[in-house]
């Protein structure tokens, strides 16, 4: 019987799982993205002014022009989420934990984006939406990716584990597993550039 393949070479229900969860994930992240909102539009006062003081700094290291420390910052904020789904990928029992990472990943995009734009509409906001909206979004959508491949590799590992076939393919997964980390990890730098050059180019005018 013959294996139906994508264009890249892959099965086409593993093509068609991975789209489901992509899904899944996205669902995820708006849910995150729409309960970090909701927590910062009716949270007490104190709390949404940590809130507010924690995007005023994110502005503030973009406005100070150093970029190496813009860049370490864009990197560093995706990249603990980028690290965290790529370990627990080798866990056959971490699924939940992944499926969490979008969630929290959207909830901080979430109150960072109503901070930014929960203002009067006027030009420092539109700059501020400028700056801001491309970074979190390239960031999201890195968290989103590799939070399924993580879970891709869980359910592999586990199913492996319930028929005892411990290196059936294994090998060939892991290298694959790396590589799409890899462009993940690319994806984050494209971002984090992008999140630099804009901070440079539109801050100075706020």
């Amino acid at each position: 019987m013959q294996i139906k393949r994508t264009k890249n070479g892959e099965p086409r229900a593993r093509s068609s799982r991975g789209l489901t969860l992509f899904a899944a994930m996205s669902l995820a992240s708006l849910l995150g993205a729409l309960f970090g909102a909701l927590c910062c539009v009716y949270m007490d006062s104190s709390l949404a002014d940590i809130l507010s003081e924690t995007e005023e700094s994110l502005l503030n290291v973009r406005r100070e022009g150093d970029l190496t420390r813009i860049l370490f910052t864009s990197l560093s904020s995706t990249g603990v989420y980028l690290l965290a789904a790529f370990l627990l990928g080798f866990s056959a029992i971490a699924q939940p934990v992944e499926l969490l990472l979008p969630f929290l990943r959207g909830m901080g995009s979430g109150v960072i984006l109503v901070q930014a734009y929960g203002e009067s509409l006027s030009k420092a906001t539109a700059i501020k939406a400028a700056v801001i909206f491309p970074g979190v979004f390239i960031s999201l959508l890195a968290v989103i990716l590799a939070a399924r491949e993580a879970l891709l590799l869980s359910n592999r590992l586990l199913s492996m584990v319930i028929h005892d076939k411990l290196f059936d393919g294994l090998l060939n997964r892991t290298k694959l597993y790396i590589t799409r980390f890899v462009g993940l990890l690319a994806l984050t730098s494209v971002g984090a550039a992008i999140d630099t050059a804009l901070a440079m180019l539109l801050l100075g005018r706020l």
